[in-house]
């Protein structure tokens, strides 16, 4: 998986913005890393708690320990910019973002969208997302959803652009791995098809595709080409309903 294992199997993670509040009218980051069984180190951020669901919980991202490979954004958008600073300068270079509003929404989303890309590449970061629910493994019991997904160790890995695809499916036991693209500001389809291919875990991909970057036209058609040529490669694409 390579560049992408810090998303799919990271042995750390904070969840900035985390939630206090659980049930089912309450999406909760954490209570799913830990209702799947997930074996890192969580790392909540509340800047009003000092404990969620048996965690310690920190202030600021600053205050967490070195070292955290991945941090799942679940704060609105209004957070957003602040967040990736702030995970930048703390050295993480794996960034999940949650909230809509970007280019999925107006042009002010557009821009921020552009610029929090800009701020992650400065660090050396990369963002899945926005957007999004994220990664989900059932091989390391692993997910940054905000919402329970039962899945089961399928040699299946799921790309699509749209949470509401997975999210519609109480039961999803036939993905064993998913990469939930959302608005593809940075990582995109490609990266995804280059992850699952060289994924021994991963016998099938499957693909519900949105769009694609312009000027990646080409590198999709190589990519897929590529992972074709060591696996089957099942796909679908959904007409949007904004630009992204």
């Amino acid at each position: 998986m390579s560049e992408l294992r810090s998303f799919l199997e990271p042995e750390s993670v904070i969840v900035l913005g985390a939630s206090r509040a659980v049930g089912e009218d309450n999406p909760n980051v954490v209570a799913n890393l830990l209702g799947c069984g997930d074996k890192g180190r969580i790392y909540p951020v509340n800047r009003n708690a000092s404990e969620i669901l048996g965690l310690k919980s920190y202030q600021r991202v600053e205050d967490v320990p070195q070292g955290v490979e991945l941090a799942v954004i679940a704060t609105p958008r209004s957070g957003v910019l602040q967040g990736v600073r702030e995970c930048v300068r703390k050295g993480i270079k794996a960034l999940v973002i949650l909230a809509q509003g970007f280019a999925d929404s107006d042009q002010e989303g557009r821009a921020l969208q552009e610029e929090i890309v800009q701020i992650a590449r400065s660090g050396g970061s990369r963002i899945l997302g926005p957007n999004t629910f994220g990664a989900s493994n059932a091989f390391s019991n692993f997910t940054t959803a905000f919402r329970p997904l039962l899945m089961e160790r399928t040699p299946i890995g799921l790309i699509c652009q749209t949470g509401s695809l997975v999210m519609g499916f109480p039961d999803f036991k036939f993905i064993g791995k998913c990469l939930d693209l959302g608005n593809s500001a940075d990582i995109d389809c490609i990266d995804a098809l280059e992850c699952f291919a060289a994924d021994p875990e991963v016998e099938v991909i499957a693909l519900h595709l949105e769009g694609l970057k312009e000027a990646r036209g080409r590198d999709f058609i190589r990519a897929a080409r590529m992972a074709t040529e060591r696996k089957p490669v099942r796909g679908r694409r959904q007409s949007l309903g904004r630009n992204r």
